[in-house]
């Protein structure tokens, strides 16, 4: 099974949100990836990527790739902050908690991995991705073989 993910969040609406980022990075990130309804032209919400919940998805769908797109949206920032595990009262879990109740109480624990800081737009090949980017892995995460990505296409 292939699954697809972008390299940070969005979401549409209310609702939990544990990695949402409410400040001027979110506006970077919903600007740079055009986050905004297809319909509506509603702004959706932005944040960083949430391993728990993307480790989740992988368990319950048997997920066996992982495709993710939209690497160019950072390829500005010095520092990319990935949410690892979270805190839930006081307490560290990696894990992304079972029922959506008490997901208002959580709260990120964040890995800060260096930006690439070099332009992505346009590569179509694996091997042609900065180094640092290629390369980057985040303490304590499975390192999945490479193979298959989302190389962005225009977004206009």
């Amino acid at each position: 099974m292939i699954g697809i993910t972008k390299a940070y969040c969005t979401r549409v609406g209310e609702g939990p949100f544990p990695s949402e980022e409410k400040g001027e990075a979110g506006q970077q990130l919903r600007a740079r990836g055009n986050e905004y309804g297809a319909v509506t032209g509603r702004p959706r919400r932005t944040g960083w990527m949430d391993l728990p919940l993307l480790r989740y998805a992988g368990m319950i769908n048997g997920i066996s790739w992982l495709v993710v797109t939209k690497l160019d949206v950072l390829d500005e920032l010095a520092e990319i902050p990935v949410c690892v595990g979270y805190k839930i009262d006081g307490k560290k879990t990696m894990d992304a908690p079972a029922q959506a109740s008490g997901y208002d109480k959580i709260e990120g624990i964040y890995h800060k991995m260096a930006g690439w800081q070099t332009p992505t737009e346009g590569i179509t090949k694996f091997d042609k991705l900065p180094s640092r980017l290629a390369t980057t892995r985040v303490p304590g995460e499975r390192n999945g073989r490479e193979g298959r990505h989302g190389l962005n296409r225009s977004r206009s």
